[in-house]
């Protein structure tokens, strides 16, 4: 992807999810899409139970800014569409920022993923005091050993429930 600060995009509908999952690994101040207003609905919901919602959640601050009425376009879709505006979220607490710094490591296993943000975060200096740390969180091996981008949203949940406020 070139460098850029801003995103505005009409994306086509089926390519929404796979878009905003990039936009995790991004560096950027802000982004415009128009997309299903059903998809816009989803990932915000906070009681939407899904990995997409969670991560949109934690990742971003997000704006409905209209919707799209179907006879705004020719010919008319069968489905409402919505301008949703998003731009990254400050972390409130440490575990969100871990969480945070954590999910933008998708292509490693769950156990050196966290070790990375442990040591980037300046949480640990070393890669045996990170190790040690993880030990502590008790949290599941079977988590650990998952990569980051095939977590489930309930393997999530236990893992942030183990980090804690530590």
């Amino acid at each position: 992807f070139p460098r850029h600060e801003r995103i505005v995009s009409n994306l086509p509908y089926m390519i929404s999810e796979p878009v905003f999952h990039l936009l995790f690994q991004l560096n950027f101040k802000s982004a415009s899409f128009i997309i299903s207003k059903k998809f816009a609905d989803k990932v915000t919901n906070p009681d939407e139970n899904t990995k997409l919602s969670y991560l949109s959640q934690l990742m971003f601050e997000s704006e409905l800014v209209s919707e799209v009425q179907p006879r705004a376009y020719l010919p008319p879709p069968g489905t409402l569409t919505a301008i949703r505006s998003v731009k990254p979220r400050e972390p409130q607490t440490q575990k969100e920022e871990l969480l945070q710094a954590f999910f933008r490591q998708e292509d490693k296993k769950t156990s050196n993923a966290l070790r990375e943000s442990l040591i980037q975060l300046e949480r640990v200096e070393t890669k045996r005091q990170a190790r040690e740390l993880i030990a502590s969180f008790e949290v599941s091996p079977v988590i650990l050993e998952t990569p980051v981008a095939r977590l489930s949203i309930e393997q999530i949940r236990k893992l942030e429930f183990c980090l804690g406020e530590k």
